[in-house]
C-alpha cells in the first residue's frame, strides 16, 4: 500500500469520525432546546396592551414575543375583562383581572396563537349556583386546531369544575397536551347540558408551552462548551494526518 492510499484511508475515517462528532453535537443542541420549552402565562395582567376592566373582545396579549388574540364567534363584546372589584365575585382559583362573558346565552371562546403549542392550560369557572347535594356542575371543554377551526381537531379535553367553599361559583382548570402534533389555536364552550346547564364561563390564567422549532442555523445552536471539544478533534485529525505524511511507502 502506498503512503498516498493509505493516507486517503485514514482521511476518510477520520472525515467520518468528524461527521459523527458534529451530528452528536447538533443532536445534543435539539435536545436541549426541546427541554428548555418556554412556558408562557397569559393572566390579563402582565401582557401587552394593558388591559382594563370592561375593555371587550376581540382583544390581544402579547408575552416573550408571543401573542394571544382572545375573540369569539359571538362578537362584537361577547367577552370583556373584569375583576373582582367590578363584579364582586369571590373566586379563590382567579387571580387579578380575568375574562368574562357578558352575554346571557351560550357564548364560545377562540384564542388564537402567534406560536405553535404543545401544552395548554387555564383556570375556568362556570356561572351556575349549588343544586344541592348529587349536583354536579356542568361540563366545559377545550378543543385544539391548527389555523382554523374549520380544520380536523388535533385533539380535545372535557372537565367538570368542583365547588369550593365560600366561592361565588365552581371553579377548575381545563389541561391540553397534543402529544407532539402542534397547535394554534384553542376553541373553549360549554356543551349542552340541559335546562340547569350553565350558560356562561370565566376563565384566567392561560399557561401555553411553545412547540420545539427546529434549529434555523446548526452552528450557532451549538452550545459554547462545545468549541473546545471540536478542537480537539481537528487537532487529532491534523496530528494523524501528519503522522502518515511522514511515513515511507510500504
Amino acid at each position: 500500500m502506498t503512503n498516498r492510499r493509505f493516507l486517503g484511508k485514514v482521511f476518510s475515517s477520520t472525515v467520518i469520525a468528524v461527521t459523527a462528532a458534529v451530528g452528536a453535537l447538533a443532536c445534543s443542541s435539539g435536545s436541549a432546546f426541546a427541554a428548555n420549552a418556554t412556558i408562557i402565562a397569559f393572566d390579563f395582567d402582565a401582557g401587552i396592551p394593558t388591559l382594563i376592566e370592561g375593555q371587550n373582545t376581540p382583544l390581544d396579549q402579547t408575552l416573550q414575543g408571543v401573542t394571544a388574540h382572545f375573540s369569539s364567534p359571538s362578537d362584537p363584546n361577547a367577552f370583556s375583562i373584569q375583576s373582582y372589584t367590578t363584579t364582586f365575585f369571590k373566586l379563590s382559583e382567579f387571580v387579578g383581572k380575568y375574562l368574562y362573558d357578558n352575554k346571557p346565552f351560550r357564548d364560545s371562546l377562540d384564542i388564537a396563537f402567534s406560536r405553535t403549542l404543545k401544552d395548554i392550560t387555564l383556570t375556568f369557572a362556570t356561572v351556575e349556583y349549588h343544586g344541592g347535594p348529587g349536583i354536579e356542575p356542568s361540563n366545559i371543554t377545550l378543543t385544539a386546531y391548527m389555523n382554523s377551526t374549520a380544520n380536523n381537531p388535533v385533539g380535545s379535553v372535557i372537565a367538570r369544575a368542583t365547588w369550593p367553599s365560600g366561592n361565588t361559583f365552581p371553579q377548575g382548570t381545563l389541561s391540553f397536551s397534543s402529544k407532539g402534533q402542534p397547535f394554534n389555536l384553542v376553541r373553549v364552550q360549554l356543551p349542552y347540558g340541559g335546562p340547569e346547564g350553565a350558560m356562561d364561563f370565566l376563565i384566567d390564567n392561560v399557561v401555553i408551552t411553545l412547540a420545539a422549532s427546529p434549529p434555523t442555523n446548526t452552528i450557532p445552536e451549538f452550545p459554547f462548551a462545545t468549541v473546545p471539544l471540536l478542537t480537539v478533534i481537528v487537532s487529532v485529525v491534523l496530528a494523524r494526518l501528519y503522522r502518515v505524511a511522514r511515513q515511507k511507502p510500504s
